[in-house]
């Protein structure tokens, strides 16, 4: 079963606050929306750890929207 956004949001929750969460638009990118380059990080190793994927520092700096995200980690082959 492919990742989708919703998977990615719970697994991003404890690096941002719900409210942020919930008005995410996700084709807009993260940062204009209430993320900052601090969550970015520990988002990377949320998902790193949430589904067992390895993101290069190449990789993470092109994941600037949520589908960007849920695309990556089901080329990955990520595991939910």
């Amino acid at each position: 079963m492919p990742v989708t956004v919703d998977d990615v949001k719970k697994v991003f929750a404890p690096a941002v606050s719900a409210a942020v969460l919930d008005k995410m638009d996700p084709d807009q990118p993260m940062v204009g929306q209430g993320v900052d380059s601090l969550a970015l990080t520990a988002l990377a190793v949320a998902l790193q750890k949430g589904f067992g994927v390895a993101i290069s520092p190449e990789q993470g700096l092109k994941l600037k929207t949520l589908d960007d995200v849920v695309d990556f980690l089901n080329a990955a082959g990520a595991k939910k």
